[in-house]
């Protein structure tokens, strides 16, 4: 097989590259002393001796020996082994802070009656009028028709911000446009003073989970802490939970997790993509209709709200709503006495229900509120708690994980032949950028495998990826690696990863520290510019020391 040098003390790459996880020096050890012992019945010529092990240990392939055969057959009975080891089984302890928002606000001075409420909502709007929906009516004539509002941040308690009105707000002699507070404190609105209590909700949730949860695989640290998050708000009640991130990141998978849950608890669970309804039909689907409400309407029709009481609707591709539709759902999103109100239609009479909204989108909704295509009032009904889905690529512990369970299902597919990666394609697997994210890594893999087995070859090869993901692994970035790029000839040139990782770091210090210079340090503002998640920001600010 092309070997003349036999090194006993190291296992074969392959087999070291799947087993990361379990660092078992006793595994290791065994490994290499069945790969001895076989070796050594080889060379005395035991034939008998040689098939009964090749039996126990599960090793299938053909019998072209060489001085290095032993240890090539054994290694396909390794990986085998450490397959089953590392899918599966990781077991830990997973533990995450949960804020959520609470306030009382008291109205201590005013020309009109005194008011006392407690809130938890993301968003609080405070004026005059009653018809522009403000959760607190102040009935004071100096005071704007939508005066001002509080919006709360997990990172940074409420923030308070003035609604463009008349006569302002005053935090004592200072006039307060945008600030964020924390403590309690009076706030002068018109002629009125409020008292602000933040009464901010403060959780520690903690859970044992394996790598697979009901059916899907998360390793990395974050997701398993979204896993746990999602649950937790589902459990404590929260009326709305807006989930984003790109498409094909894992969205999907956490509302499918939740609907497992529901499953177990008896509970329903709704799905609507409101991208793949049309738009004369999603009224319909939401809320239902009566016998001859239109024409085609021969029956009545239970909508989604209906049939989510008591459990969850998930709103898939909310961004995706026309503005029309957005209307129509916010009227239908106001929770009155613990219960959303809605009327089919053609019928006469409202109907109510009670279910947790978990709105999904691969969109930036903050953006798309400030370029006037989704409506701001509708963002806070659907965000009462947000979830951000990070992108695969940065992720290594799924990738790895993913690809060991794809190469696992397909080698059950077909019998006793185990598929592995060549060491140096895992390698670029793990450092490639995965644009597609879950999707892209489960179709590549299966392409890849494909064509490897049909010129009956069973270690995937740089040759047997698809062309894109081949472009993006060769694909280097022109503008920030002069570093690397102009060295002269004769010096020495650093390892592919090691250059690759410095220059990402090199972009994503600059990037970050530019964009925060552009928004005069303000995170909130860095993220919608940037459309990237706010806690992403904030981790690469702390990372890389940028004040």
């Amino acid at each position: 097989m092309g070997v003349e040098r036999l090194t006993l003390p190291a296992l074969p790459t392959s087999i070291a590259n799947h087993v990361p996880y379990h660092q078992n020096q006793q595994k290791a050890f065994l490994f290499r002393a069945m790969g001895f012992i076989l070796f050594v019945i080889h060379v005395i010529g035991v034939p008998q001796l040689w098939s009964l092990c090749r039996s126990i240990w599960g090793i299938h392939s053909p019998l072209h020996i060489d001085n290095m055969s032993c240890f090539l057959l054994i290694e396909e009975s390794v990986v085998q082994v450490a397959r089953k080891n590392t899918v599966g089984t990781i077991l830990s302890t997973v533990s995450v802070n949960l804020k959520l928002p609470g306030c009382k606000l008291e109205v201590v001075e005013s020309p009109g009656p005194a008011v006392s409420k407690e809130f938890e909502q993301r968003r609080l709007k405070i004026g005059r009028s009653a018809e522009l929906e403000n959760d607190l009516v102040l009935e004071d004539p100096s005071v704007s028709g939508f005066h001002c509002e509080l919006i709360y941040d997990e990172e940074s308690g409420y923030r308070l911000r003035d609604h463009g009105s008349t006569n302002g707000i005053w935090l004592g002699d200072i006039r307060i446009y945008d600030a964020h507070i924390t403590t309690p404190v009076r706030i002068t609105v018109g002629d009125s003073v409020v008292l602000f209590t933040p009464l901010e909700r403060t959780y520690k949730v903690t859970q044992k989970l394996g790598d697979e949860i009901a059916g899907f695989h998360f390793r990395d640290r974050e997701m398993r802490q979204l896993c746990v998050r999602a649950r937790k708000l589902v459990q404590l009640g929260i009326g709305s939970i807006l989930l984003h991130g790109e498409t094909g990141s894992g969205k999907g998978a956490i509302a499918a997790i939740l609907e497992s849950d529901c499953r177990e608890q008896k509970k329903p669970f709704e799905t609507v993509n409101c991208a793949a309804i049309p738009e004369n039909l999603l009224e319909s689907e939401l809320f239902g209709h009566v016998k001859g409400a239109f024409t085609g309407a021969d029956r009545n029709h239970i909508g989604a709200f209906k049939r989510a009481d008591g459990g969850i609707l998930f709103l898939d591709e909310m961004g995706e709503l026309p503005l029309q539709q957005q209307a129509k759902l916010l009227t239908s999103l106001d929770k009155r006495m613990g219960r959303y109100e809605f009327r089919p239609i053609g019928a006469r009479k409202t109907e109510s229900s009670s279910f947790t909204l978990l709105a999904g989108t691969n969109r930036n909704l903050r953006k798309d509120v400030e370029d006037g295509r989704f409506r701001e009032d509708l963002y806070y009904r659907i965000a009462g708690s947000e979830l951000h889905v990070p992108p695969l690529r940065e992720r290594p512990n799924d990738i790895e994980c993913l690809l060991d369970v794809v190469l696992d299902e397909l080698s059950k597919k077909h019998g006793e032949q185990v598929l592995t990666l060549a060491s140096d394609v895992r390698k670029d697997l793990l450092s490639y950028n995965w644009p597609g994210n879950v999707r892209e890594l489960l179709h590549t893999i299966r392409h890849a495998a494909a064509h490897a087995m049909t010129v009956d070859r069973y270690q995937i090869t740089v040759e047997d990826l698809p062309s894109q993901v081949l472009r993006g692994i060769e694909g280097r970035p022109q503008h920030i690696t002069q570093e690397i790029m102009l060295m002269p000839p004769g010096d020495e040139i650093p390892a592919y990863h090691a250059a690759k990782t410095k220059v990402l770091e090199s972009f994503q210090k600059e990037y970050i520290a530019r964009i925060l210079q552009h928004t005069n340090g303000n995170v909130s503002q860095a993220s919608r510019v940037s459309g990237m998640d706010r806690k992403r920001i904030s981790d690469l600010k702390k990372k890389y020391q940028i004040s």
